[in-house]
């Protein structure tokens, strides 16, 4: 392959990259669930032909499920400290170039077997990251539910905080006729 093509598809690879990363300041998870599917699309069409097209094209596709920069977004819903999420952000960071270095170790000693075998290998760790990425959005979903009703229990105890002793006791009467009421409709 002429070396001037070669840099139009590194190139092509990379504009995949970054169309992922814009989609991802708008619809985060959408990105990431996108990107993941496209590469995934991308190591089975490596796997499953020997023709030097679809393998461009393929490396094209997988340069989309490129995540890093969503993990950096992700990790803000979980930290509300700055200080630690920097922390966790130097971590994530050390984490995702020690499995690079893994990856790319791997994917050398599997290429001097076939590419297929890259290809397969690339493959059952997107399948993974899927997993995990499935995962990560159902509990952050719960999270969100925890934190909300944390916020709303705050706000609760800062407005009883803020009563005088009338509104105080009126309140209790409240409470008291709701359980009265609510205990007598349990009787019957």
């Amino acid at each position: 392959m002429d070396l001037k093509l070669g840099g139009i598809f590194v190139a092509a690879g990379y504009i995949s990259r970054l169309a992922a990363l814009y989609l991802l300041i708008w619809a985060p998870k959408t990105a990431v669930y996108l990107g993941s599917f496209f590469g995934l699309a991308g190591y089975a069409m490596i796997f499953l032909t020997d023709d030097k097209v679809p393998f461009i094209v393929a490396y094209v596709m997988i340069q989309a499920s490129d995540i890093s920069a969503a993990l950096q977004i992700f990790i803000k819903d979980f930290y509300d400290d700055v200080g630690v999420m920097g922390h966790m952000l130097r971590r994530q960071y050390s984490v995702k170039s020690f499995g690079l270095v893994c990856f790319w170790l791997i994917g050398g000693f599997l290429y001097n077997d076939s590419v297929t075998s890259v290809a397969l290998f690339g493959a059952v760790i997107l399948i993974l990251q899927i997993t995990v990425l499935s995962i990560y959005f159902s509990l952050s979903i719960r999270l969100k539910a925890v934190k909300r009703n944390e916020a709303v229990k705050r706000n609760e105890a800062s407005r009883e905080n803020n009563m005088n002793s009338k509104e105080k006791k009126c309140l209790n009467d409240i409470n008291t006729k709701e359980k009265s009421v609510l205990a007598d409709n349990m009787k019957n």
